[in-house]
């Protein structure tokens, strides 16, 4: 069985930095990992400096919707790093 890791970007609109984050985790680690972004207070629109931004890394952001944190699998420890958290799969523990 592959188990990916899960990862959580979570800043404050969900408008900005974590969707940037998000977005390069997705492309650099593809598969492997599961990516997920929220904010605490989300905002109603993304940041187009933020859009601009990534499209000028080849990246498209324009789609993506801005989420509140609304849950977290108790089923995973979590850990809490600098500007994220990160669910680790069982067998990493």
């Amino acid at each position: 069985m592959n188990v990916r890791s899960h990862i959580l970007f979570l800043c404050v609109h969900n408008a900005g930095r974590s969707q940037m984050a998000a977005a390069f985790a997705r492309e650099i680690g593809g598969d492997r990992i599961v990516v997920h972004s929220a904010g605490s207070s989300p905002g109603e629109t993304l940041n187009p400096a933020v859009v601009s931004a990534m499209l000028e890394k080849g990246i498209d952001i324009s789609n993506e919707v801005l989420l509140g944190l609304v849950w977290v699998n108790s089923d995973h420890p979590v850990r809490l790093d600098v500007g994220s958290w990160i669910v680790r799969p069982p067998q990493q523990r």
